[in-house]
Formats: structure tokens, sequence, C-alpha cells
């Protein structure tokens, strides 16, 4: 009983202070914002959300440093009688609140200025249009008067384009936020992972390195690379080095995600071992968001659409969203998908994403089959670390993969290291 007592104060005065810790780190970068927002727009309601975030940031600055002012044993006796969940809580949720009033009337304007350039566009447009329609005859007063018009018009295109370009970047940057890991991104992870998976099997003894092109030119795999229907195909088997925990197949995502960017397809891929030390079990929410992020840049004036952008935003941040069911994630990545006509997904190390394999497979196929887009989805498993021979990858997965896609849409190949 007094252990467990001691515990839980020793817990609640971790969290509390991991808790000051992020949010100290999180206005550390919001507050630069403010300023440069308070001389970009300044509506009223913008002065007095800045006001309001000011005064909450102050108070929550002044609270802290009289937390860590106090003694230890002091600190020790405030996690007893008073949790995260009434003190600490409460005040990082009000500037959250505070900091989201800021972002929602920022877009707000930032919408609003770029309908007056587009309304200005459309003007110039307009009165290129009806000089057209009367002149009858070549004039250069007229042709001139087309020209100055034509530069006018252009001018004003190209800075309303650069304005959506500078807010689908910014509206970006707020949805990876929610969706990412603090400095997480994808493309660097790859650039740091691939190396070291490639070089702790570059002198494998009398075992094979797997070799990509022969893969290629294999027969399922060039049955799932040439269908035009969205379809599935799965790598997997055991690696033959046993000090390691990587997987001799992970090089092939590797290389296909170098080849289909070659080909100028859309590629979006996530590593769900990407070092050496790392936590067993990957989340299904973290794999689909990191997806979800690669969608939204690849498509990002789809954020011009201001309640599609509020929508996303609400949800990201939902805590449903990290909630061990997968549907939200899945939900928004098929709503995604059907924006595009063809999307290569490849995830390595599949075994990696916790629970069984049909928790994730499942809706995945079910993504698969419904989707208006040509899903073409590449995964690798390793069979290794498992009590099951195959791994995760079972004959009833396999079976039920099958089944919901039919022969022609699901190929697997089974390549153990030898």
């Amino acid at each position: 009983m007094r252990d467990s007592l001691r515990e839980q104060v020793a817990v609640n005065k971790q969290q509390k202070e991991d808790r000051i810790d992020a949010a100290l780190l999180t206005l550390q970068r919001e507050f630069a914002r403010l300023e440069l927002l308070r001389d970009i727009h300044s509506s009223d309601t913008m002065k007095r959300a800045i006001a309001e975030a000011y005064s909450l940031c102050i108070d929550f600055a002044q609270g802290v440093t009289l937390y860590y002012s106090r003694s230890t044993w002091r600190r020790v006796l405030e996690a007893i009688t008073k949790p995260p969940q009434l003190g600490i809580d409460t005040k990082i949720a009000a500037i959250t609140d505070a900091m989201t009033e800021i972002k929602t009337e920022r877009a707000t304007l930032d919408s609003k200025r770029l309908h007056q350039i587009q309304q200005s566009v459309d003007e110039l447009q307009q009165s290129m249009d009806e000089v057209h329609r009367n002149v009858t005859g070549t004039n250069g007063a007229v042709e001139g008067r087309l020209e100055c018009l034509q530069v006018t018009s252009n001018g004003s295109a190209n800075r309303l384009q650069a304005l959506h370009v500078q807010n689908e970047s910014r509206l970006l940057s707020i949805l990876k936020e929610q969706l990412l890991p603090r400095a997480y991104d994808p493309n660097s992870v790859l650039e740091k992972y691939s190396p070291l998976v490639i070089d702790s099997f570059r002198n494998p003894g009398r075992l094979t390195v797997l070799n990509v092109d022969r893969l290629m030119r294999n027969g399922l795999f060039r049955k799932w690379e040439e269908t035009t229907k969205a379809s599935m195909m799965l790598l997997y088997g055991r690696t033959g080095i046993p000090a390691r925990d990587y997987c001799w197949l992970s090089p092939a995502v590797f290389h296909l995600i170098k080849v289909y960017r070659g080909r100028n397809h859309v590629v979006i891929f996530h590593c769900c071992h990407d070092r050496i030390c790392m936590e067993p079990d990957t989340q299904a929410e973290v794999v689909l968001s990191s997806l979800i992020y690669q969608l939204l840049q690849a498509k990002a004036t789809i954020l011009r659409e201001q309640p599609r952008y509020h929508e996303l935003n609400r949800k990201f941040s939902d805590p449903k969203w990290r909630t061990i069911s997968s549907r939200p994630p899945f939900a928004v990545l098929g709503d995604l998908l059907d924006g595009f006509p063809e999307v290569y997904i490849l995830l390595d190390r599949i075994d990696r994403i916790k629970g069984q394999a049909d928790r994730f497979l499942d809706p995945l196929i079910n993504m698969i089959k419904r989707s208006k887009c040509v899903i073409k989805v590449f995964l690798v498993a390793s069979s290794n670390n498992h009590a099951h021979p195959d791994g995760k990858i079972t004959s009833e997965v396999l079976t039920n993969a099958e089944d919901e896609l039919g022969s022609d849409r699901f190929s697997s190949l089974k390549l153990d290291q030898k």
C-alpha cells in the first residue's frame, strides 16, 4: 500500500514536470509567431486573442517559476494535493484554446485576403474580355491597353499563386504538428535508416543478400506491378543473422521507393523499425498519420478548401485519433486517396505494428477494395522473433487476404535468408 502510494506520487510529479517542459517548448515556438502575426494581422479579434494568449502565457510562466523555486519535498507534497489534471492541465488547456482562437482568426483573415486578390484578378480579366469584344480592327492604342492589362493580370495571378503556396505551407505545418512527432520527417528517417540496414547485410558470410532486381523479375511481383487494379503484395521471411533485428527484405522497400519516384508516381511509405533501439510495437495510427501527411504534401492544394482544412484539423486534434482503434485514421486516409488516380503505398516491417497482423491488414484490405484510387500496396514483414514459424504472417492471414481481394489482386512471396 505504502509503496503503491509512493509510486503514484512519483508518477504525478513526473507527469506534471513533463507537461510543464512540453508546454514551455510550445510557448517558445509560438511566441515568435505571435510577434509576427501582430504586425501582419491587425483585426480587433486578432488583437484581443493575442492579448489573451500573452496574459495566459505570463501567468503560466510565473506559476512555473514559483513551482521550481520550491524545495523538492514541497513539490512532492503538491504532487499529492494537486495532481496534474487539477492544476497544470487546466492552465495548458486555456493556453491551447487561446492559440486555437488565434489560428482560426489567422486562417479567416488569410482567406479574406486571398478572396480579395482573386476578385482583383477576375475584374482585370473581365476588363480584358470587354476590350477584346469591342475591338473590331487593329489599333495600336487598343493593343497597348490590352498588353498593359495582360501584364497587370499576370502579375496579380502570380501574387495570388504565391499567397496560395505560402498559405498551404503554413496550414500543412499546423497539421504536421498534430500528426507527427516533433521534428519527424519521413524522408529524413529513410535517409538515416536505409544505409544502416543495407550495411548490416553487406557481408553476410554464407548467407544470401537480397537481389532486388531479381525480385522485380519474379512472376508474382510482375503480376502485382502490372495489374491496373488496386492490389497488394506481401513479401515476408526469416532473416538468417540472429544478432540483428533488421530484416533482410527491407532493402526491397528502399529500392522501390526510388524506382517509383523515378517514374513520377505518387509514393507514400513508412518504416516501422527505423532505428536499432526502439519500442517493440508501433501504433497503427503512427503509421497512418505518416501516410496521411505525405498525401497532404503531395496535394497541398486541397487545403485551400477552408471547410476541409478545419475538418482535418479537428480530427487530428481529437483524442480519439490516438486511441487503440485505427478507424479514424483509415477513414481520413481513404478519403484523401480518392483524390488521386494512383498511389503506391510501401510499408516496411508491418510485423512491428502493434497487435495481430489482421488487425491492421483487414481495414487496409477494405480500403483497397472500396477506394476510387488505384492503390498499389507493397508490404515487407519479418518472420523472426515470433512464436509462429512465419511470425504474424500466418496461413490464415494469407488465406483471408486472398479471399477478400482475389488471387488477381493479392500476391505473397516468402523468402528466407539462407
